[in-house]
């Protein structure tokens, strides 16, 4: 049986002639004797090793037409699975595999590039050599924690060619040597092949600057360090309704309803600190309902949105995010626990201003005057309004975005110089406001395919 699976797996990758089989069987057929297969073309002068026998395999290697060649040991199949292994010949030719002076395999050099596709794992005896104590950098210059100083993670747009991604690696002097897949987002792992520094080089020079070069070529999404920070062992994981039950510790495992809090390892912060019943947060927003795992961290509420009322739970989500009560067995789990949720309604009527549009700026005038953390998750209230973006040569329009954007700030306590924001976003006033303000965060919103 085994000489028949031997010379099956020769005839695959020597080209035997096939027997004729239907389209979609000889598919599988191809597919599953390659993930079996006892030697595989890679990529780039890369070759897959791998031992399906019950008892430890010596098998010898060469580079038809050169010198090049090996001995690698591959221990036995455990538990139904394969050892593996891969070797880098470093030329171009085909391979030979052969055990006990018998021919076991070939595989040809079909000269494909590794960046066609990046890998999904770095192998472990790669990850064990470049994360040896002595490549471990602690706090180098603008970073805090600790990094591999000869490797880092890069992701390519969608649309960057083959050409661009070779191009990119190659001015920072890097190689391939894994990889890992994220979400639909394919990240190469990377080596620099010169990274020593020469004086007055600092250690961390070459990488920092692959790192920060990299990060502005156009066809590279994203550039990240290899970083090596333990994740601490305090944690506090709440028991919520569905889908706020299973927590992860790092967020490259954010996953499921909760990939959000997730994202930002939020279960390491609630080991600190799940809140503050004291702390006022206002909330300018609309359709806020009364429901249960909001009822104990909510202070003033305008008004309440009708069980009956149409308008979107816009409020109560925005409420939820920032403090649903956290591990009460229901419901979702907010960023706090506990919080002091004072909501104005972004809709309460007001005949001495000038129209609705004002409204929903007077709450958050109102909002500002009496806390210090202010929510403000809406921008469409001119659109809504006017049907229109505002139009910077319409006196009316500038006059009143103006007068907005100073009501604002006096509500919100902080000095403004009028500058009608002349870029036709919807929530221009808000937004230059909050560029304006020394204690603004901006935030975007993004969905789990983003992860930003």
């Amino acid at each position: 049986m085994f000489r028949m699976l031997t010379l099956s797996l020769f005839c695959l990758v020597v080209g035997c002639e096939p027997p004729v089989a239907p389209a979609t069987v000889g598919l599988q057929a191809i597919v599953a004797a390659q993930d079996t297969a006892p030697l595989v073309y890679v990529c780039d002068n890369r070759f897959r090793l791998k031992n399906n026998a019950l008892t430890t395999e010596e098998l010898e290697w060469e580079v038809e037409g050169t010198s090049r060649r090996g001995v690698v040991t591959l221990p036995p199949l455990t538990a139904g699975v394969a050892s593996t292994t891969r070797i880098v010949t470093g030329v171009r030719g085909a391979v030979r595999l052969v055990r006990g002076g018998q021919l076991l395999a070939r595989a040809e050099n079909r000269s494909i590039s590794c960046l066609s596709i990046a890998p999904s794992v770095t192998p472990k005896a790669v990850w064990d050599s470049v994360s040896a104590p002595e490549n471990v950098l602690n706090n180098p210059p603008g970073v805090t924690g600790k990094v591999l100083r000869h490797t880092l993670y890069v992701r390519f747009k969608d649309n960057a060619t083959l050409a661009q991604k070779e191009q990119a690696l190659a001015a920072v002097n890097a190689e391939v040597i894994g990889g890992m897949i994220l979400g639909s987002g394919q990240w190469y792992h990377i080596r620099l092949t010169s990274p020593r520094p020469s004086p007055p080089d600092s250690v961390s020079g070459p990488l920092l600057r692959a790192y920060r070069y990299l990060k502005r070529l156009p066809q590279v999404q994203a550039a990240i360090l290899d970083r090596m920070d333990r994740i601490p062992s305090t944690y506090l994981k709440p028991t919520d309704g569905t889908g706020f039950r299973s927590w992860a510790l790092s967020a490259d495992s954010a996953a499921g309803d909760n990939w959000r809090l997730d994202a930002v390892e939020a279960p390491l912060g609630w080991s600190c600190e799940t809140g503050d019943s004291q702390l006022q947060i206002g909330v300018a927003d609309r359709g806020f309902h009364d429901i249960m795992d909001l009822q104990n961290n909510v202070g003033t509420v305008e008004r309440f949105a009708a069980s009956t009322d149409p308008a979107p739970e816009h409020a109560t989500a925005v409420a939820a995010v920032i403090a649903a009560e956290g591990n009460n067995q229901q419901g979702v789990t907010g960023v706090m626990w506990r919080a002091r949720l004072n909501v104005y309604d972004a809709d309460k009527v007001d005949t001495t201003l000038p129209n609705p549009t004002w409204y929903p700026i007077a709450a958050i005038a109102r909002a500002g005057a009496a806390n210090p953390i202010v929510n403000v998750s809406m921008g469409k209230f001119w659109l809504e309004s006017h049907g229109r973006l505002p139009d910077s040569t319409n006196a009316t329009d500038v006059d009143a975005v103006n007068d907005i954007r100073d009501a604002l700030m006096s509500g919100i306590g902080n000095d403004f110089n009028t500058l009608y924001c002349d870029v036709p976003l919807i929530a221009c006033a808000i937004r230059e406001t909050l560029l304006r303000m020394d204690s603004a965060v901006a935030v975007q919103a993004n969905g789990a395919a983003d992860r930003l």
